[in-house]
């Protein structure tokens, strides 16, 4: 055997550990990919299952989904607008109004 028929079979047994490793990396992509979708998917069992056992019972959670309108976004608006006019106004001077059993703190306004 020559030099040239040894490189050639080289080259040829590379080119086909190129091929196998390829599909070996396409099959781990995959495979990655997969596991990723079971790991979000789970992470998110645990959280429910975590606001389930430690969170409020009265509490009735549920995933946000931006897709779904807001009915009373105009409402909420208006109240928190209030809220922030109210918040801006000075409050009263405290007074403390003296009776026979006890004192009471009462907010006067100005």
């Amino acid at each position: 055997m020559d030099e040239k028929a040894i490189l050639l079979k080289t080259i040829e047994g590379l080119n086909a550990s190129i091929a196998s490793l390829s599909a070996t990396n396409k099959k781990q992509a995959e495979q990655n990919e997969k596991l990723q979708a079971r790991i979000k998917e789970l992470t998110a069992q645990v959280a429910w299952l975590n606001r389930q056992l430690f969170g409020r019972k009265s509490e009735k959670l549920r995933a946000y989904d931006p897709n779904i309108p807001d009915l009373f976004a105009d409402e909420f608006a208006g109240l928190q607008h209030q809220a922030e006019k109210s918040a801006t106004k000075p409050l009263g001077r405290l007074k403390r109004n003296r009776r026979k059993y006890g004192s009471r703190i009462v907010r006067t306004e100005k």
